[in-house]
């Protein structure tokens, strides 16, 4: 009868001598760069800017990053709900988020 055997990383605290031979090291294909951009609501606008920044950051051109996604207090936002542009958020929801609510933009460039 043929066993075959789980080829899966070994947990990082098994010492080198354990880790078994079936273990295989992949070279990553690309390398990433990850940028953010963190603002609190006011509760009342639905645009924010560069400037709006907790420090200094910016809002980077879409165009310029492989993907974005946007958190609004802690919950992943679809794309239906925000635009954005380089140096602008704008927030497509009826409702405006509460005041003190987290915005944050998760900015990933794929670098080759």
């Amino acid at each position: 009868m043929d066993r075959h055997r789980s080829c899966l990383a070994p947990p990082p605290f098994l010492p080198a001598h354990v880790i078994p031979d079936c273990v295989v090291k992949v070279k990553p294909l690309a390398c990433v760069e990850t940028m953010g951009y963190y603002t609190y609501s006011d509760g009342q606008k639905r645009v924010y800017t560069d400037c709006d920044g907790v420090t200094e950051q910016r809002i980077y051109d879409p165009r310029e990053v492989s993907y974005l996604n946007v958190f609004i207090n802690g919950v992943l936002q679809p794309t239906c709900n925000y635009l954005v542009k380089k140096g602008r958020l704008l927030l497509c929801t009826e409702d405006i988020p509460a005041k003190g609510v987290p915005i944050i933009l998760q900015f990933v460039k794929i670098l080759k």
